[in-house]
């Protein structure tokens, strides 16, 4: 957790609006702010207030503070039992990958999330209670979380994907389609270092040719 935890502070959940947040903090304001309560105690609780609406009240520090919380605390000891309740993980999950900084992941956190909603029991869960259709919804918002990892992390999940790919044929197709595309990412990726590498010879080149 990080060193305090600004939705405790002020009695709101993560998933709370900025009109919330502005509305406890203003309560908590007219019980705790030095006119209405002059005791050591209350000032020392106004501090932590202020404190964390200043962080919660901007949308860019809660966004940073947000990641923060979500890369330093983890819900993957959780075993869900119904299947829209894995799809509902599953969104959040895919949520917060896409509102975070791409370069701020914690990727080795990311893959253990996924790793654990893909478990074995979870797995039999989706094949034996959930429909092809609600697999299929799983299968899209894994795939859109996932989308951050480094190839060898899809790679690894790629043989449970499949499981959940393989009762239609356009699961099957979305997952190679996401492949194919970490493919070409790897690929793209190991050819940019040679490309500037070249570049920069020849535009040394270029100079020492221009400077005979």
């Amino acid at each position: 957790m990080p060193r305090k935890d600004y939705y405790q502070v002020l009695g709101i959940t993560p998933s709370a609006s900025a009109a919330a947040v502005k509305q406890a903090f203003r309560r908590l304001v007219m019980r705790y702010h030095p006119d209405k309560n002059p005791s050591a105690a209350a000032a020392a609780v106004f501090r932590e207030i202020s404190e964390a609406y200043e962080v919660l009240g901007n949308a860019a520090s809660r966004r940073s503070y947000d990641q923060q919380r979500w890369q330093e605390t983890s819900a993957t000891a959780l075993i869900i039992t119904d299947p829209q309740v894995l799809l509902l993980h599953g969104r959040e999950l895919a949520k917060k990958v896409q509102q975070y900084d791409p370069l701020r992941i914690d990727r080795d956190k990311l893959y253990f999330e996924l790793n654990h909603l893909l478990s074995a029991y979870h797995l039999q869960l989706l094949e034996t209670q959930a429909s092809p259709d609600l697999n299929q919804a799983i299968l899209e918002t894994l795939l859109d979380a996932a989308t951050p990892l480094e190839y060898t992390s899809k790679q690894a999940l790629e043989p449970v994907l499949s499981r959940l790919a393989e009762q239609s044929a356009t699961g099957q197709d979305l997952l190679r389609q996401f492949m194919q595309s970490a493919r070409n990412q790897r690929l793209r990726a190991r050819m940019t270092v040679p490309a500037v590498l070249l570049l920069t010879l020849l535009a040394c080149l270029l100079i020492y040719l221009l400077t005979q």
